[in-house]
């Protein structure tokens, strides 16, 4: 095991002499030039919290809401054993690229950048379709070999089709909307092959500087991949010293839909895949069939209430479904955190204020609360004020309320 920093832990803060967690441009220069990065913390802060664990003895740590891996790349040089979970195939494949040794992502990169590209079909996604089965040997759509296959199983495939994503998202730069969290679906029309070819070779080229810059992963670094719902029964009771994570925020941001060029690839152009992935995600903008009804603390009830009886177009017959499955679905997740804990196992969160119309959502507080509910206890809390938030993407939400006080929150919930 190699000397690790933090030698002199006092044991009692976490969060002391950490950095503040938002992302800086290193992160954007990193794998933010591969794919877009809605962290909510940067590479520095997770590696600076990870190597703490690590030097506690606290080797066992989890990430729920895995997201693009970010986690998992900032504890590649410690002598952990990380488990990435997210509910986006895309997500999922972007995780196991940041944490696969170096040889494999080489080995990717020229297996990519060998495929031969048939466009005679004239429908550009199956010319994508065909080239995912190409590297993956198999008529079955990714999503399904990648909730059913253990770790170290079709790697090589795996990697090999998340630079397939990166291209295909690439191509429908131009299907970005207003919306910077929205891409529209593609028409289907066909690809002309300079065009495809220009944005093989830009992914290409980014990724081999991407990979260029990673360090080898520790001897003793291991790592874990699923893909679903944070209920997933993969994930082992009692058996995590830590959980380091950002889950959503109640702010109605698709994921799925922002990589949907990468999402139509790995359920292979199952639409109702699709729309199953995007109103299972927490966060939801969808409506779905039933709305939750689990008993929820006093403070929730109140902002749900708010929400609901808010006079603006909607609020009570659509809006605030959407706020009552965002709480329901973080209560449950806060259960499971207790259940995944080992006993003084601590969960490292960090989230961001939200606001509906004038409406502000104070979610670190309201998260606690549900925490406590839960049987878990807050050891330790930093705010950060903060200047550019996500609820402020929609030139809507901006025009209801202008000057809006945000802040980050970092928190830390204790099992026993």
């Amino acid at each position: 095991m190699s000397e690790l920093p933090f030698k002199e832990l006092d044991g009692l803060s976490l969060l002391r002499g950490l950095p503040n967690p938002k992302p800086q441009p290193v992160d954007k220069r990193g794998y933010g030039e591969l794919a877009s990065l809605y962290t909510a913390f940067s590479l520095e802060f997770a590696n600076d919290l990870l190597s703490k664990f690590a030097a506690l003895g606290q080797t066992r740590i989890l990430d729920p809401f895995g997201g693009m891996g970010t986690v998992g790349e900032a504890g590649r040089s410690l002598p952990l054993e990380i488990a990435l979970n997210d509910i986006s195939p895309f997500a999922s494949l972007s995780g196991r690229f940041r944490t696969s040794q170096l040889d494999a992502l080489y080995q990717a990169l020229d297996r990519v950048k060998a495929i031969d590209f048939d466009v005679s079909s004239g429908d550009e996604r199956e010319v994508f379709l065909k080239a995912v089965r190409e590297v993956g040997a198999s008529e079955e759509p990714v999503l399904t070999w990648i909730g059913l296959t253990k770790d170290g199983e079709n790697q090589a495939e795996m990697l090999a089709t998340h630079l397939l994503c990166l291209i295909r998202i690439e191509t429908h730069r131009s299907n970005r909307g207003s919306n910077p969290t929205w891409t529209k679906k593609a028409s289907g029309e066909a690809i002309p092959r300079d065009h495809l070819e220009n944005a093989r070779l830009l992914v290409l080229d980014k990724a081999a500087s991407y990979v260029s810059s990673l360090p080898e992963t520790h001897s003793d670094f291991k790592v874990y991949h699923t893909c679903g719902d944070v209920s997933d029964p993969q994930l082992v009771d009692g058996k995590f010293d830590a959980i380091l994570t950002s889950p959503p925020y109640p702010n109605r941001t698709d994921y799925i839909r922002h990589y949907l060029p990468a999402t139509e690839l790995l359920v292979g152009g199952d639409e109702a895949a699709e729309r199953r992935l995007r109103e299972d995600q927490i966060g939801t903008p969808l409506i779905r069939k039933e709305v939750p009804n689990p008993p929820l603390p006093e403070s929730v009830v109140n902002i749900i209430d708010r929400i609901g009886a808010h006079d603006s177009y909607a609020s009570a017959s659509y809006y605030v479904k959407g706020y009552q499955f965002y709480f329901a679905d973080m209560d449950r997740a806060l259960r499971n955190f207790h259940r995944w804990l080992k006993d003084g196992g601590k969960a490292v969160i960090v989230v961001q204020d939200a606001y509906y119309k004038d409406i502000r959502i104070p979610v670190a507080d309201l998260l606690i609360d549900l925490a406590k509910v839960a049987g878990l206890t807050l050891d330790e809390r930093i705010d950060f004020k903060v200047k550019q938030a996500l609820s402020n993407l929609s030139a809507h939400a901006r025009k209801s309320a202008p000057k809006k006080h945000v802040q980050e929150t970092c928190f830390v919930l204790r099992k026993g």
